[in-house]
């Protein structure tokens, strides 16, 4: 009878120690590609800033030589 509770205690802390170790891992990754996430903004909003320039200056460029 010892036995199998001593089984039953260990098996459950097995089991509690792995949740908490997995979720702790999936936090981690979490904020990971949150943080690449918001990295890949800035670089769209970079590109974006850059087409739109761009493009300002080729009006600009049309309407000159419709003048």
């Amino acid at each position: 009878m010892l036995n199998f509770i001593l089984f039953l205690f260990i098996f459950f802390f097995g089991i509690l120690l792995c949740g908490v170790l997995s979720f702790l891992f999936f936090i981690k990754k979490k904020i990971k590609l949150q943080s690449d996430r918001i990295e890949n903004q800035k670089e769209y909003f970079e590109l974006l800033n850059k087409y739109n320039k761009n493009e300002k200056e080729l009006v600009e460029y049309k309407n000159e030589f419709k003048n």
